[in-house]
């Protein structure tokens, strides 16, 4: 006989030794196992739900980022990125609101702040780097005239 086997007897034992006279084994062991099974269940629901208001209580709502990317037109108090297309061919874009947000932009050559702190993750010949220019300030992503890859811009 199996060691789970003889398991199973002493269990099924310890029940039937257990039980009021005149009442089925089986019917007392479901009796206890659901209410044992329901106060777990009471349990569980009222820490989840502790857990749950303690956080909405504790953490702050977060402030909503807004960037976005906008025509540059002829403003220069947006963030702006110049970017090399090649053949002395380029465009800019530009980002306005307080935010953060993911980009991609390849060919990046110089980044102004226009009026704003702003913040600009970048990578260059693998290598990444993080500037942050106050207003009024502009940049170079590298002194060789080759580009970058920009991939986050965030303003303050």
């Amino acid at each position: 006989m199996t060691f789970s086997a003889k398991l199973f007897i002493l269990f099924w034992l310890a029940i039937d030794a257990s039980a009021p006279a005149g009442h089925d084994k089986m019917e007392r062991l479901t009796s206890v196992g659901d209410q044992r099974i329901m106060r777990k269940n009471v349990k569980k629901i009222g820490l989840g739900g502790a857990a749950v208001l303690g956080l909405l209580l504790a953490v702050p709502a977060s402030p909503a980022f807004a960037i976005d990317q906008v025509a540059c037109g002829q403003r220069d108090d947006f963030v702006k990125l110049e970017i090399a297309l090649g053949g002395g061919l380029g465009t800019n874009r530009c980002f306005a609101n307080a935010g953060v947000t993911a980009v991609d932009i390849d060919g990046v050559h110089t980044i102004t702040s226009g009026n704003n702190k702003v913040t600009i993750n970048w990578e260059y010949g693998g290598l990444y780097y993080t500037e942050t220019l106050d207003p009024g300030f502009r940049i170079s992503t590298n002194g060789s005239g080759e580009t970058a890859r920009v991939y986050e811009v965030r303003i303050w």
